[in-house]
């Protein structure tokens, strides 16, 4: 007698559902894993520059123009107006340029260098109330941070291998965005109330140089990564390729 092919047991619904909760934790899990943790760690802190500075250069300057400088800078929102316009070009041309150069640490170095000093002296100059200096100053701090962006992004794309690349992007992304982008503008405000008018350039200094040690502790990016196709792929199919 030929013995009975066994059919596979379906699962309930309670099993389902058990089975779904699992895979749940565990992709939530995945990210916190042992060997992407220093990853995870840099990747919240490599956004702490562009959020802190995006908010104080786009959002709180012109409120700083226009109602807290003596005498205010003529044309504040106008002048804030354009140089946002202008960021959309500089957002292409900052990726471009990451693109052709290749190197994303030495742009990413130099950008967060330039930051953290002309972030006082910026903010001191604006401070004279002249609208042709606070435009120039306004768009030197869009050239620098967007040479920042343009390297930072594919640099912490390429950190994390595909498995678990969006979901500890998005962690830490968003963790650097809410504390840093979040708080600046606040701690901006609070400085130039308690002490002088270029003080909040030093909230910009100090996100560099956060930002800047994030960037020392991230892993050399020598190989390239790893693809979704090659993690498919089985050991023995690997060798036969190779």
């Amino acid at each position: 007698e030929t013995p009975k092919e066994e059919t596979p047991k379906e699962e309930t619904p309670k099993e389902e559902t058990q089975k779904e909760e699992t895979q749940s934790r565990s992709a939530l899990a995945e990210p916190f894993a042992m060997d992407n943790r220093r990853n995870l760690l840099v990747a919240a802190l490599l956004p702490c520059l562009p959020a802190a500075t995006y908010y104080i250069v786009f959002i709180w300057l012109a409120v700083y123009m226009e109602t807290i400088v003596s005498p205010p800078v003529p044309h504040a929102f106008m002048i804030n107006t354009v140089v946002n316009v202008l960021a959309i070009l500089l957002a292409f041309a900052g990726g471009a340029l990451a693109d052709y150069y290749g190197n994303y640490r030495a742009l990413m170095t130099i950008s967060a260098v330039c930051l953290a000093i002309v972030g006082p002296l910026f903010l001191h100059l604006i401070g004279k109330g002249h609208p042709g200096v606070a435009f120039a100053c306004q768009a030197v701090f869009a050239i620098l941070l967007y040479v920042w962006n343009g390297a930072m992004l594919p640099f912490m794309i390429k950190s994390f291998p595909p498995r678990v690349r969006l979901r500890s992007l998005s962690i830490g992304y968003n963790l650097a965005l809410s504390i840093c982008g979040g708080f600046s503008p606040f701690a901006a405000t609070l400085l130039v109330d308690n002490f002088h008018n270029s003080t909040p350039g030093y909230v910009i200094t100090v996100a560099a140089l956060v930002s800047l040690l994030g960037l020392s502790i991230a892993p050399n990016q020598n190989d390239e990564p790893e693809t979704d196709t090659q993690q498919a792929l089985p050991p023995s199919t690997e060798l036969e390729l190779t």
